[in-house]
């Protein structure tokens, strides 16, 4: 993934982290001419140049996703989706039933002041879609365990792997101890297994759970 930032601070106000595909970097008279159409201009660092931003490449349904905390009024959008025991299928605890009002406040709250963890909102747009979390108890220190999940709505989306990737990023910015993150992917779970791999992360043959669970990794 390319960051990029906006030449529009209106367009920046997305708060996401874009990508870009297929770019070429913009002659004067291009961006001009970019400019007059109203298409969106940005800085490629890594081109060193302004491109045109391709939303396209962050799948369709998600032109504009980003990550944030949970806040307390984001409780009954929390069960909403959790409250599914099919997005709970592949998660190492099983369904606990439906979660109530008190319990989705006291996770919202754990999200954001326990240190043991770092959690993200998965955000398009203004609805939040599910959400993606590294558990620092799980690494010894300089590695973390990066665990996700998507409301059963928003599934085939191109969410998973689009957040993998930002978050990613940004964990490894934010802690810069941390050396690489891995993802435990339940057996038969063949769809998470081709996220975190579109997200960048890579079988690791010779490491697996106790319970058989197949283990992905990347390093910074």
């Amino acid at each position: 993934m390319t960051r990029v930032e906006s030449e529009n601070p209106q367009g920046a106000g997305r708060e996401g982290q874009f990508c870009v595909s297929d770019t070429h970097p913009l002659t004067a008279a291009e961006r001009k001419a970019a400019q007059a159409v109203g298409a969106q201009i940005a800085f490629d660092p890594g081109l060193l140049a302004w491109v045109v931003f391709d939303a396209s490449d962050l799948g369709a349904g998600a032109p504009s996703l980003r990550l944030r905390p949970w806040d307390m009024a984001d409780r009954d959008r929390y069960l909403a989706l959790l409250n599914d025991p099919e997005v709970w299928r592949y998660f190492p605890e099983s369904y606990p039933g439906d979660i109530g009002l008190s319990d989705a406040e006291d996770m919202i709250a754990l999200s954001a002041s326990a240190a043991h963890h770092y959690v993200r909102a998965i955000v398009d747009r203004r609805t939040i879609v599910g959400q993606v979390r590294a558990d620092f108890r799980a690494g010894g220190g300089q590695e973390t365990e990066l665990s996700y999940w998507i409301g059963r709505e928003h599934w085939g989306q191109n969410y998973a792997s689009k957040a993998i990737k930002i978050f990613t990023e940004e964990v490894f910015r934010e802690y810069p101890e941390l050396n690489q993150l891995f993802a435990r992917v339940h057996p038969d779970n063949g769809a998470s297994r081709r996220v975190v791999e579109k997200a960048g992360y890579a079988a690791q043959d010779k490491h697996k759970s106790a319970n058989g669970w197949a283990v992905f990794a990347i390093r910074r």
